[in-house]
């Protein structure tokens, strides 16, 4: 989410050919995939004149979207609205997500075993931004401190979760981690909590 990518829009013929001389303007919009509801999500570039078209192909090489989903992207010409081209569908996921742990009490560093305590899991994008409308599902590993295994988001959640009731029963420094489940490249965030004493 919120990562540039490459566009590519090729202007074609009536019978399926590159279109060499395509002098016109052309508007990008979406339809949205996954949700199939509207996210009220934008695109970066809306709009192509007839000077970004190169031997009737235009690139664009930094469009970005900013909501979680899939989505398809549908070029229309700009002079006759019928002619339309729809990309494929395009999935944007989480760059990382973020679990910060409550704060122990004062003058201690550390939580006691089975004294509980909150953390807070975040979806973030690529530029560190809490995403709003992520409704995916998070892989939670690397501890037993009373997390679930999955956790999915929901609306009321806005990308970010609050799991209280936390606690470690064995002595110990733990290293839990969030990620997407149906994205492996998303598995880089962790956190550390404190060293669980007796």
């Amino acid at each position: 989410v919120n990562k540039a990518f490459t566009l590519t829009v090729t202007a074609r013929n009536a019978s399926g050919t590159t279109t060499p001389n395509y002098q016109d303007s052309a508007a990008l919009s979406m339809t949205y995939v996954t949700p199939s509801t509207t996210q009220s999500g934008a695109l970066s570039t809306t709009s192509l004149t007839a000077s970004n078209f190169s031997s009737g192909v235009a690139t664009i090489s930094t469009m970005k979207y900013n909501k979680w989903g899939a989505i398809k992207i549908v070029a229309t010409n700009g002079t006759d609205t019928a002619k339309t081209g729809t990309s494929s569908a395009i999935t944007f996921y989480p760059k990382e997500f973020t679990l910060v742990f409550s704060t122990p009490p004062t003058a201690r560093t550390f939580y006691y075993t089975n004294e509980t305590f909150s953390g807070i899991l975040k979806a973030l994008d690529n530029d560190g931004a809490v995403i709003a409308n992520y409704a995916g599902a998070a892989s939670i590993s690397g501890s037993s401190l009373g997390f679930p295994s999955t956790y999915t988001f929901t609306s009321a959640d806005a990308g970010t979760h609050k799991f209280t009731g936390l606690k470690g029963t064995t002595e110990a420094a733990t290293t839990v981690t969030g990620s997407d489940s149906g994205n492996s490249a998303a598995k880089r965030a962790g956190s550390r909590v404190n060293k669980q004493l007796p």
